[in-house]
């Protein structure tokens, strides 16, 4: 079933291309909003690669991101009983993470969570103790640090930093 909707997702997607291609108005008016998309984005990427530093704080950067949230969700699950390697926590946050990009919802919320579940229960962890940990991981790492932020974002405005 799933692979009949994927089919057909590229079935429509490569005649909406097709199309706007075959048709010359179509084509000029897409080309004419890409170029200069395109154009900044070889710009930059030449610019990232005469910088070795900016390659190695960009992936460092979400090295070190993806590692934090594995390891809060760790945390969590430890809190509840249970425990699954780094390496699979690792897999899990990565496979929730592509879930949660490729769905239309605002910032993948709601699917984030589906995907870590359904990844942590495939680990091995049941499905409450799975869902717990999630919810309380993603309480710790998305709710709460934009509460803290607001917070600091008045202080600072009263003090006039902003």
């Amino acid at each position: 079933m799933i692979l009949v909707l994927i089919l057909a997702v590229v079935c429509v997607v490569g005649a909406v291309m097709a199309g706007v291609l075959a048709v010359a108005r179509w084509r000029q008016q897409v080309t004419g909003k890409l170029r200069p998309k395109l154009a900044a984005a070889r710009d930059n990427f030449t610019q990232l690669a005469t910088q070795p530093s900016k390659i190695a704080q960009l992936f460092g950067g979400q090295l070190a991101a993806q590692l934090v949230v594995a390891l809060a969700l760790g945390a969590a699950l430890h809190a509840f009983g249970a425990h699954l390697p780094l390496a699979a926590l690792l897999i899990a946050v990565t496979t929730a993470g592509v879930l949660a990009s490729a769905s239309p919802a605002g910032g993948g919320m709601g699917v984030a969570e589906a995907g870590l579940i359904l990844a942590l229960t495939a680990g091995g962890i049941t499905k409450n103790d799975a869902t717990a940990a999630v919810f309380v991981q993603r309480l710790f790492s998305a709710c709460l640090p934009p509460i803290a932020g607001w917070f600091i974002l008045m202080w600072m405005r009263k003090r006039e930093y902003l």
